[in-house]
This record gives C-alpha cells, structure tokens and sequence, in this order.
C-alpha cells in the first residue's frame, strides 16, 4: 500500500542523495497537452522542497512559466515516489551549466512512496562515457550550485561517484 504523505522523509532524501536518481517531470502547456521527460540534476533542500536545473529552452520552462504546476516520479535504488506541487523560478541562469539552466524551486504538496513491502526496486541508473569523464565535475558543480540556492540546505547533495 501506497504511503501518502506531505512531504519527504529523511529515507527518501538519503536515498536521493546516495546515489544518481533518476525523475520523470510532467508539465502541461497552454492548451492542456501534457509534456514528460526525464531529468537528473535535482536535490532536496528540505522535506518539502527539491530544486531542478532545467534547460531553459525546454517546453518544461515554457510550460511552468504558463503553469506552474507539476508532477515528478523519482526513482533510485528501493525509491518509488510520486510527488506534485507547485514550481517557482528562482535562478534565472546557473553559472556552473554547459547549458543555459535555470534553478526551478519545486514545492511539494504531494508525495507519494509507491514502494511495495517486500520488493527490491532497482531504479534506472547512469553513467558516462570514459571520454566524458569530466561530466561527473560538472554535475557535482551544478549540484553544489543548486543546493546554494537556500543557505542552509539540511541533506547532502554529495552523491556517490560511480566505479571507474
């Protein structure tokens, strides 16, 4: 059974922070038409709040501006949650990006963990190519950044570099 709650509890943001998760963002558009993809460069400033870089060229940039409304399913390793809320644009363009990003404060009215007792879920998972080994500076970097965006973030946003 589902467990429906407000906000992230502290498994949920060690196990967000333990590793490289993985999210499905869902917006909607002007017209209605809902939009998904998937994105990685997120972090929990506190039980209620994750932070996102998002390609400002995005249609999920144009689609927040219009509405600011949201959903996300974040996965990793033994982490299944559905969560909703609400995005505000707080940083109009992340110095540490190769791209141009905002920093999109999402504040989360829903969350759902959709573990199941007795299931080991292995979520989706990601690496870089050895000719783009530098990639993983750049994410610690826009991680870092990120978690900047409030003072005095309570999580770690070090996450665990994977094996060579």
């Amino acid at each position: 059974m589902a467990r429906v709650a407000g906000c992230l509890d502290d498994q949920h943001a060690t196990a967000m922070v333990g590793g490289r998760p993985l999210a499905v963002l869902a917006t909607t558009d002007a017209t209605g038409a809902p939009h998904s993809a998937l994105i990685s460069w997120f972090v929990p400033l506190d039980e209620c709040t994750l932070v996102a870089a998002l390609d400002t060229r995005s249609r999920h940039v144009r689609n927040l501006r219009h509405n600011p409304r949201f959903a996300l399913q974040i996965l990793a390793d033994d982490l299944v949650l559905a969560v909703s809320g609400r995005a505000e644009f707080v940083v109009g363009e992340l110095a540490s990006a190769p791209f141009p990003a905002s920093a999109v404060r999402l504040s989360l009215e829903t969350v759902v963990d959709q573990q199941l007792p007795q299931m080991q879920f292995r979520g989706p998972s990601y690496t870089f190519d050895i000719t783009k080994g530098h990639r993983d500076a750049v994410e610690r970097r826009v991680l870092a950044e990120l978690a900047a965006t409030d003072p005095r973030p309570p999580w770690s946003t070090d996450r665990q570099e994977e094996p060579a």
